[in-house]
Formats: C-alpha cells, structure tokens, sequence
C-alpha cells in the first residue's frame, strides 16, 4: 500500500483549502477514489501532494493576476495535477497558461 496523508495535511502541505480537495476528489482532478465526503476522514496518495501545491500555486497566480475569473477549469487543474513540473495549455486565441515549478515556488503566465 502507498503513502498516505490526510486532508488536513494536504491542506498545510498546499495552501489547498479544505473545500478545494473536498471538490477536486468528489469531481475527479485529483485521482483515486473520490469517498464520501463530509464527516469521512479522506486520504490522499503522498505522491500527490506536490502537483497538489502546484496546482494551487498556478489557480492562485491566475486569479491575482486579474484575468476575471475566480478559478480555473477543472481540466486544466487535472492537467497540472497530471504534469506538476511545467507545462503549457493552450487556451486559444493566442492565450496559453504556461507553468513551471520548482522547490520553492509556482509560477503562472496567462
């Protein structure tokens, strides 16, 4: 059996509120199996703690960036979570979300 952690964990690990696990595990961004939710202590996979952080760095630098929105679409979370140490999405019309990752930090470019 692999690493576990708990949510709360993850939480202090990420920066990920409760409530961002709570949905990214009932819809499926991050992988496994989703439980039951509310009153069920959840556990995550350990392996999936820092393309967690990325991908809460990366919706976090989207949003402050001002781009009007208040998060990203799940897909392109799933596709962080997917590829945490860099990647580009296109978005079309010439709009990319570009993202690199490193021990320290998290960066997005919209």
């Amino acid at each position: 059996m692999s690493a576990v952690v708990s949510s709360a964990e993850v939480c202090r690990r990420t920066g990920a509120t409760y409530r961002q696990l709570d949905y990214w595990m009932s819809h499926g961004i991050i992988p496994g199996p989703p439980g039951p939710g509310s009153g069920y202590r959840r556990t995550i996979p350990a392996d999936l703690v820092e393309p967690i952080r990325a991908a809460v760095a990366v919706q976090n630098a989207v949003t402050k960036r001002g781009r009007g929105a208040t998060g990203l679409h799940s897909s392109i979370l799933a596709e962080i979570i997917r590829n945490p140490d860099g990647g580009r999405i296109e978005l079309g019309d010439g709009v990319a979300i570009t993202w690199t990752v490193d021990q320290r930090s998290a960066q997005a470019v919209a």
